[in-house]
């Protein structure tokens, strides 16, 4: 079915900067001091002990028998239960951080998330199965027709660019932060953060001084609310 939707109205609000991850489905900051945490339901861990006990009985059944058929079909419903409860809370997150229910002068005029490599992260053994149960790329394909709906502009962070590292305040970078410290330490300014919100100042600040978005005087190229005047960068006029 196709539907006709109406040209939306650009959101004038404040940016949102979006780190993603397996404890927390998603950490949200907009240069205020207070971060939004969406927490992640880990549906496949909830319903695991379930598909285990079924998937047994599956087992030891005889092929081609009724009871047989019965547990399949139970394994499929809970296979469908856990990816119900997935999507459920991927949708309220994403409605939640494009605010679908507010003005467009609340709504964030930009979005940035990291472009993540999902493929490179699902070969460690250790977080494969996190990684997976918590589906960032579909969180990722939601907020980009969500922000298209709403008049957001969403910004993709390279892959290469660090975002946990570095200092969200001084920008010194901490080389030896692994990935068990949850709480991050600056030894140059004394700034302690959590390593999440940490990560999702610097999506913030990397998605808004995006070269792409900015001109050679410092103007926005796609202003959110055109004012009749585009910033022109300035040239030098010749002698005489």
């Amino acid at each position: 079915m196709e539907e006709e939707r109406e040209e939306p109205v650009p959101a004038t609000g404040l940016p949102v900067g979006i780190d993603l991850g397996v404890k927390t489905l998603a950490v949200c900051s907009n240069h205020s001091e207070s971060h939004e945490h969406h927490e992640n339901p880990k549906a496949l861990y909830a319903g695991a002990r379930k598909l285990t006990r079924l998937q047994k009985k599956l087992s030891r059944q005889e092929k081609g028998s009724s009871r047989r058929e019965a547990t399949r079909k139970r394994m499929a419903r809970q296979h469908m239960r856990i990816s119900c409860v997935r999507s459920d809370a991927i949708h309220k997150a994403t409605s939640s951080i494009v605010a679908k229910a507010k003005p467009p002068e609340t709504r964030p005029t930009l979005i940035g998330v990291e472009d993540l490599n999902v493929s490179g992260m699902m070969k460690n053994r250790h977080l494969a199965r996190s990684i997976a149960d918590a589906s960032m790329r579909e969180f990722r394909r939601q907020l980009s027709y969500k922000c298209s709906w709403y008049g957001i502009e969403l910004v993709v962070v390279p892959r290469f660019e660090a975002t946990s590292k570095p200092c969200s305040r001084c920008g010194c970078v901490k080389q030896d932060l692994m990935l068990s410290d949850r709480v991050f330490h600056c030894e140059a300014c004394g700034h302690v953060v959590d390593r999440d919100e940490n990560a999702s100042d610097n999506i913030l600040m990397l998605a808004v001084s995006s070269a792409e978005r900015v001109n050679g005087r410092g103007g926005r190229v796609r202003p959110a609310v055109f004012s009749g005047h585009d910033p022109l960068k300035r040239q030098l006029k010749p002698a005489g």
